[in-house]
């Protein structure tokens, strides 16, 4: 088996997070599909849109948290969410130029698997799910992989 790169994208998206809103994924390999399409599309508008908002953040915190806890936890997670929204374009664009340098044309990729890593316990206190998603695709019979780290879930 040949691999286009030998780099993998570790840390392709440091934190993508999905809740559950009914426009986003309720399953780590339904987010994966949705990422890939993001990239297959180039499509950064929708990438966006599986990133926790500050609607999320008031949300998981109103209904996971002990009340002495919530306004700092929400304070903290909107400092993150405002980190990652700023990040996540940064990040994107440098994929698709990592592949463009590597003569990957985007919208010929092939997604061939989904691997998820769950860990259940991490963040059980808080109703949330985390995982680590591994994207396999294909070009031209050449494969390489996209990482997503730390992937969040809540069922707020």
């Amino acid at each position: 088996m040949r691999y286009l790169f030998s780099l993998v994208f570790i840390g392709a998206f440091y934190l993508t997070s999905f809740s559950q809103f009914n426009s986003r994924p309720k399953e780590p390999q339904d987010l994966g599909e949705a990422v890939f399409k993001c990239f297959h599309d180039e499509d950064y508008k929708t990438y966006k849109m599986y990133f926790f908002t500050d609607v999320d953040c008031d949300v998981m915190t109103q209904i996971s948290t002990p009340d002495s806890m919530k306004n700092e936890l929400n304070k903290s997670m909107k400092m993150l969410t405002d980190g990652f929204q700023e990040y996540s374009k940064r990040n994107f664009e440098e994929i698709l130029s990592i592949g463009r340098q590597n003569k990957i044309k985007w919208d010929r990729v092939e997604l061939i698997n989904i691997k998820c890593n769950l860990d259940n316990d991490l963040y059980k206190n808080f109703n949330i799910q985390s995982a680590e998603i591994l994207l396999f695709c294909k070009y031209k019979g050449k494969e390489f992989q996209l990482r997503l780290n730390y992937c969040h879930k809540s069922d707020a």
